[in-house]
């Protein structure tokens, strides 16, 4: 496999408190890899960005464990934790690990909001990322385009420039993994896409807005999504293209040094205070 990899998504647990009838990551099963050993196989391949997502990951008590050892072994990747916003958490934990944090809102309407995710739990959303903005990281916001919110789209925007995030990206609802029995619901034709996109003035907005992509074989394209399973896959419409499975056929490098949990802590620390300063 090529040890150039531009991106990764790590889903790293299946714990949501959530109920989303859309979500991809329903397709994970409850059993764990040793996480060090997935870390191990993450850092072998270089990569530029890395993804933490779940489940949810603020509800992975090793959240802090993994997100430190990864970031002192890969020092310069762009690392970016992908979360619901619904978690009241201390947010200062990870405030000198990761460099963005990408909060998943489908919509600002509480009966939308509950329709999409199971619960009406927007205000949490909405407090949480009040606290996010105050640390020292890149807040961004991700919108899914369907059927069912896309007339909220203008609103959204409005939203993230009053909050003053750094980035917005509207996505699109792909029928994949395991979200694609609810094509009829959620789905838009590239056509209703495009007439949606086309009434956003890019020129009102102080943040850099990502437009969805055109189709699944490009987000297959764009990185590899290694979960806790010890999966490595690449996405498609009925399930993952499951490149190896580090459980049972090892390909790399299992005898890299993560270090010691404890020195890796201080490294981090250090990091903190001098920044501080």
């Amino acid at each position: 496999m090529n040890k150039e990899i531009i991106s990764i998504c790590y889903e790293l647990n299946k714990e949501c408190n959530l109920k989303c009838d859309y979500c991809i990551t329903s397709d994970n099963e409850n059993k764990q890899v040793d996480y060090k050993l997935i870390i191990k196989y993450i850092v072998s391949l270089n990569p530029k960005r890395i993804v933490i997502s779940g489940g949810e990951p603020f509800l992975d008590p090793d959240l802090i464990k993994k997100l430190t050892i990864i970031r002192n072994l890969c020092p310069d990747t762009y690392i970016s934790l992908s979360t619901n916003g619904t978690i009241d958490y201390n947010y200062k934990l990870i405030a000198n690990i990761v460099d963005c944090v990408d909060v998943s809102i489908p919509s600002l309407c509480s009966e939308t909001y509950k329709l999409m995710r199971g619960k009406n739990l927007i205000l949490n959303v909405k407090q949480n990322l009040e606290k996010l903005k105050t640390n020292s990281f890149d807040l961004r916001l991700s919108f899914m385009l369907t059927k069912v919110n896309k007339h909220e789209v203008l609103d959204f925007l409005d939203y993230a420039k009053n909050l003053g995030v750094e980035e917005v990206r509207i996505g699109r609802y792909f029928p994949f993994r395991g979200g694609n029995k609810n094509s009829a619901k959620y789905e838009l034709t590239s056509e209703e896409i495009d007439e949606v996109i086309s009434n956003i003035d890019i020129k009102l907005y102080p943040f850099k807005i990502v437009f969805p992509i055109g189709n699944l074989q490009i987000m297959s394209d764009s990185y590899l999504t290694i979960n806790h399973l010890g999966q490595v896959s690449t996405p498609k419409n009925d399930g993952k293209n499951i490149l190896l499975n580090l459980d049972e056929n090892i390909s790399f490098d299992s005898n890299l040094d993560i270090g010691n949990q404890s020195d890796i802590f201080k490294k981090v620390k250090l990091k903190e205070n001098k920044q501080n300063k």
